[in-house]
């Protein structure tokens, strides 16, 4: 099997991340890292073994020698370095949000497309056990016709620091940071429904400033649901870890984090025999919230569609749809009406 050469562009927290994840993958090979910083630099290529350091993200994405770049940087410029790579001939993996706008984001689909390059995009909420556990549920109907669901992405005490919080280079808040992550979880859970209608109330509270910090958007489906969707940094509290969700069906309801399914319920009759199933102590085992483990079957995927010569998922299309919602839910905010795609 031919070994699969990648390099990072970026090196900050989710960088490290990434690399972990391309390391406990077979035949594949970290070779390069670019940051303008050298300190930086050379403290992830030290780490990880990279022996190729570069200044200049242009340079790594014009190595010849490079099948994939995984892409970790402020969020103004990955369409620019995705763009870039996929015209280099290089797969690419991408944080989120996919880029800044419907046209970026569309513009990328198509080159990856074009170019027969595999594109994938950072929503790790998909590959977690607990999450693949409900979808199941939900798929086997188990809770019944789902009509509504809740889910949130919010920090409490704290928020971001450093280009988060520059609106050149974050393009949006919580909404754009911890939102999207309950968007593409509850799109995941409901099988990837397309939204037909957005309406959103996006605003600064906690800390005045340029970004928002709370959000609450109201998400139409094709199939029929209604979702409540929760974005915050710096917020007083929350019910549960930094993400959640729920959902409710005729025949019971479902909960994320903390995971448990209640079934039986049909017609909300209340002497109905309500059975509550939680997953195995296999499903729910982490060290963490967001594990490493989420990360690394995520990176899997890429190298997978690599290898495969196929679209990735969550790939362009995914990654569209969130940035449709998020740039839809800002549009919302702004004027004050709800936008019918």
């Amino acid at each position: 099997m031919k070994t699969i050469t990648a390099g990072c562009i970026g090196t900050g927290s989710i960088a490290h991340v990434h690399a972990r994840g391309l390391q406990a993958q077979t035949d594949v090979s970290l070779v390069a890292v670019a940051n303008p910083g050298r300190a930086k630099r050379d403290s992830f290529a030290d780490e990880y073994g990279v022996e190729r350091r570069y200044a200049d993200s242009d340079t790594l994405i014009q190595d010849t020698d490079i099948d994939a770049v995984i892409i970790s940087t402020p969020n103004r410029y990955h369409h620019r370095y995705a763009l870039a790579a996929l015209r280099a001939g290089k797969h690419v993996f991408l944080e989120k949000p996919m880029a800044c706008s419907t046209a970026e984001v569309t513009e990328l689909t198509r080159i990856a497309k074009e170019t027969g390059r595999s594109l994938m995009v950072g929503h790790m909420w998909r590959f977690d056990r607990e999450a693949r556990y409900v979808r199941r549920a939900v798929a086997d109907g188990r809770i019944g016709r789902v009509f509504r669901t809740t889910a949130y992405g919010v920090h409490t005490g704290w928020g971001p620091s450093g280009w988060f919080t520059d609106p050149e280079l974050a393009w949006g808040g919580a909404m754009a940071d911890m939102g999207i992550h309950a968007i593409d979880t509850t799109r995941f859970l409901l099988g990837d429904p397309q939204p037909v209608r957005v309406y959103a109330r996006i605003e600064s509270n906690m800390r005045k400033g340029p970004l928002d910090d709370t959000g609450i958007t109201v998400v139409e489906w094709d199939n029929g649901v209604t979702s409540l969707i929760e974005s915050g940094w710096w917020q007083p509290h929350m019910d549960g870890p930094e993400g959640a969700a729920r959902l409710y069906g005729t025949a019971g309801y479902a909960s994320l984090f903390p995971t448990r399914i209640e079934s039986g319920a049909e017609g909300n009759d209340e002497n109905a025999d309500i059975t509550v199933d939680t997953p195995p102590a296999s499903v729910t085992a982490r060290t963490e919230h967001c594990d490493q483990y989420i990360y690394t079957a995520q990176i899997a995927e890429f190298i997978a569609a690599i290898r495969e010569e196929r679209q990735p998922i969550p790939g362009g299309a995914e990654g569209t749809v969130n940035v449709r919602i998020v740039e839809a839910a800002y549009a919302s905010s702004r004027t004050g009406q709800a936008i019918v795609f």
